[in-house]
């Protein structure tokens, strides 16, 4: 995870479960819960192929490590992924009545 922090900063990443337990904690009632792994997955190959691509641009921007730790950060998430660790998905929860 220390791969990813130093890639992509402070974003939250967490499992689904994590934000239903959350919504619950807060008093809500989740209506919606969307997972949208698979539907995802085709991120990882196009970021690849985007840096790929860009490599000469990218790399004079940022160096050399810091786009191989990005085409490194892809393989990382796509397993996390994969194993249902982490993923992409949607939520919607209302306060009951």
């Amino acid at each position: 995870m220390t791969l990813l922090r130093e890639v992509f900063a402070r974003a939250k990443m967490e499992p689904l479960r994590f934000y239903c337990d959350t919504a619950a904690q807060a008093g809500l009632e989740v209506e919606v819960l969307e997972d949208l792994r698979e539907a995802t997955f085709p991120t990882f190959a196009r970021w690849r192929e985007n840096a790929i691509r860009n490599h000469e641009q990218v790399s004079a921007l940022v160096g050399e490590h810091e786009w191989k730790k990005f085409l490194d950060s892809c393989e990382v998430l796509e397993r996390l992924w994969r194993a249902e660790r982490l993923g992409y998905g949607l939520i919607a929860a209302v306060k009951p009545d």
